[in-house]
């Protein structure tokens, strides 16, 4: 008898500590919003590793010198290939009709529309940046 076993049925869950270079992408995020940037910008990322992220203590930082960034605190899972969008506000009324899972603080993560880096990272390692 022949079993056929999908290699996605097997996920286990790390947290963010066991989160390696590559597990986790910035895929898309908004700079210049339609809207109020402040309401409208936001982040996704994807999990590209074939496990359940546990996202706390990850780090979302920029680089131009001035916004200090955010870390998110309390359990947030990320399932194996699974996408999480970050932004400011989650009502759609006044975000541009963006479906945000988690949000930040304005005050401490903004976009710099003159350029900047977005940086996914745990315990000062890397995780992935654009």
């Amino acid at each position: 008898m022949l079993l056929a076993v999908s290699l996605f049925a097997f996920t286990s869950q790390a947290v963010a500590a066991d989160i390696e270079v590559g597990d986790l992408v910035v895929t898309e995020f908004m700079a210049k919003p339609a809207v109020a940037d402040y309401f409208g910008e936001w982040i996704e990322i994807y999990n590209s590793s074939r496990r359940n992220l546990d996202l706390n203590g990850l780090q979302i930082q920029g680089t131009s010198g001035e916004d200090a960034g955010f870390e998110i605190t309390g359990s947030t899972v990320l399932p194996a290939g699974g996408y999480i969008v970050l932004g400011p506000s989650d009502d759609q009324t006044i975000n541009g009709g963006v479906d945000v899972d988690l949000t930040y603080d304005f005050v401490d993560f903004e976009i710099k529309k003159a350029g900047d880096t977005i940086r996914l990272a745990y315990d000062g390692v890397t995780i992935d940046q654009v």
